[in-house]
């Protein structure tokens, strides 16, 4: 048998036709078999009856080898729906239509969904927020990354000790609130808006600060 052929413009005739040869039954027995006229299965198969009655068809299928327990789903595969489950839909519709009008007219509900609304609209801020700043963050630590690399190739010995330092600081930020503190401190402004003396009076803090935690603070950077 030929592997079945669906006309998307005649999908319930390309079936029945399928079927219809694969019984080996002509179309005018097909009719009478389900109590139509003659010519009723052609009508159907040349796309000329496209909206048969549903318990006719069911018959219909019966009579061409589909079992009983898989007739409804072969049929609302295309496209019909049995009386009671259009009912039933419509119902669930209509239960679904009423509850919504009865939600709108509820102060309560309108309240929380205005809430739930404002909530949404914070979340996708926050998320567009997040988005911008991890493009900025992978932006910044490349010029970051490119700007050390040049320093560090002019002065090894002495910008690889601030590299080391620095990377101490920060992998020192999970264990110590107070390290994280600091460096947020330090930076939460700009210091190259600092003049000469204002950064001298930074250095001279650092270095106090230092000397007192009987580290020793070091030779200070040449340039």
């Amino acid at each position: 048998m030929k592997k079945i052929i669906i006309d998307e413009n005649n999908r319930l005739g390309s079936v029945v036709k399928y079927y219809r040869k694969k019984k080996k039954i002509n179309s005018q027995e097909l009719s009478k078999s389900i109590g139509k006229s003659g010519a009723y299965i052609s009508q159907i198969e040349n796309g000329h009856n496209k909206n048969p009655d549903y318990d006719t068809l069911k018959e219909l299928f019966r009579k061409l080898g589909i079992a009983e327990e898989n007739l409804e789903t072969y049929l609302e595969a295309l496209g019909f729906m049995s009386p009671a489950k259009i009912a039933e839909e419509k119902a669930a519709e209509e239960a679904w239509i009423e509850r919504e009008l009865e939600l709108m007219n509820d102060p309560e509900y309108q309240k929380q969904l205005i809430e739930r609304k404002i909530e949404e609209a914070e979340a996708y801020r926050i998320s567009e927020q997040h988005h911008e700043y991890e493009d900025m963050i992978e932006k910044k630590i490349g010029e970051i990354k490119d700007r050390i690399d040049w320093f560090y190739m002019i002065n090894p010995n002495e910008f690889g000790t601030v590299i080391e330092n620095l990377h101490s600081l920060m992998m020192s930020m999970n264990d110590s609130p107070d390290n994280f503190r600091f460096l947020v401190s330090l930076f939460r402004k700009d210091l190259t808006k600092f003049n000469k003396d204002a950064k001298e009076h930074i250095i001279s803090a650092l270095k106090e600060g230092y000397e007192k935690s009987n580290t020793g603070w070091g030779e200070r950077p040449s340039w």
